[in-house]
């Protein structure tokens, strides 16, 4: 079961589509799609369903959009159903990268976000191994890595906590010059 053709099922189910503006319809037929899809196997058409449920959870949160419901961690109206958005974005982050114009960015990022997987935060270079050098340009230069922890990517509803995906290959993009860490960075994010 590769990765690849999962992917290559989802954008093709998903390009099936694209008249839809009704948020829950198009959803309802994504997945009645996938069911129908003979390209894949049973497996891989769960993985598939899997996707298209977690970007219903994004639009529903994003657009704010269908059902709510009461959180019954913070109480509070969400509208996704597997984690509560209000939850995420009061979570208690850990890191700091010293300096002040940086972690105010990533406070705010984060007191916006929405989905579990898309939670901006500062990552210590140290929290990375298997470092090799791509390209330098100027003042940057590009690397990738793997970081054993991995980003976040759901919600722990017992736990009530944000459970991180596990090791993965990054892109690490360093700057040398602290005034376009300062300036360009930020305006890159």
């Amino acid at each position: 079961m590769s990765n690849e053709k999962i992917n290559k099922s989802y954008k093709d189910i998903y390009s099936m589509v694209k008249d839809v503006s009704d948020l829950e319809e198009r959803f309802n037929k994504l997945i009645s799609l996938t069911d129908t899809y003979n390209s894949i196997s049973f497996e891989e058409k769960l993985k598939v369903k899997k996707r298209f449920n977690k970007d219903r959870e994004y639009f529903k949160v994003l657009y704010s959009s269908g059902e709510e419901r009461n959180c019954e961690n913070c109480h509070e109206n969400c509208f996704a159903n597997s984690y509560c958005e209000n939850c995420i974005r009061h979570y208690k982050f850990q890191s700091s990268s010293g300096n002040n114009e940086v972690d105010n960015l990533i406070k705010n990022c984060q007191s916006e976000s929405i989905n579990p997987c898309m939670v901006v935060e500062w990552i210590p270079y140290n929290h990375f191994h298997g470092i090799t050098n791509k390209d330098s340009y100027k003042d940057q230069s590009i690397q990738f890595a793997d970081w054993n922890e991995g980003n976040y990517c759901k919600w722990d509803k017992k736990e009530k906590k944000l459970i991180r995906f596990g090791n993965c290959k990054v892109v690490l993009k360093s700057l040398k010059d602290d005034d376009i860490a300062n300036r360009t960075w930020i305006d890159e994010v």
